[in-house]
């Protein structure tokens, strides 16, 4: 069996043209889905009581899945994007930065001049 080989939609999506960029594991803050699932979650523990019946659940989870295509679930969902798009602006800025800084010191090491494009 061939490894490294990428998956069909991987595939699909850069032949048209599109990058491909692959999360960490286990780092929610880059998983969209799971941050939404955590904000679920989290509302409905909110309403746990000690009488609180798996069917309670139930009715908890489904109102909360419904709430999701409402307005306010919209809203919830942008503020997640959002959030997510600030950690990965971040991250390409600590990126940039370590990378100049490298190139810098290599720069320097070699008496070359540093030209950044």
């Amino acid at each position: 069996m061939r490894d490294n080989i990428d998956p069909e939609i991987v595939q699909v999506a850069r032949e048209m043209g599109h990058i491909v960029l692959f999360t960490p594991p286990h780092y929610s803050d880059l998983q969209p889905v799971e941050l939404v699932w955590a904000y679920i979650k989290s509302s409905i523990a909110r309403k746990y009581s000690n009488t609180t019946t798996f069917n309670d659940v139930q009715t908890r989870l489904k109102e909360e899945f419904e709430l999701l295509s409402s307005e306010k679930g919209s809203d919830t969902v942008a503020a997640i994007i959002d959030h997510i798009d600030q950690v990965i602006s971040n991250f390409l800025r600590e990126i940039q930065r370590d990378e100049a800084g490298g190139m810098f010191q290599e720069a320097q090491q070699k008496k070359r001049p540093l030209i950044l494009n």
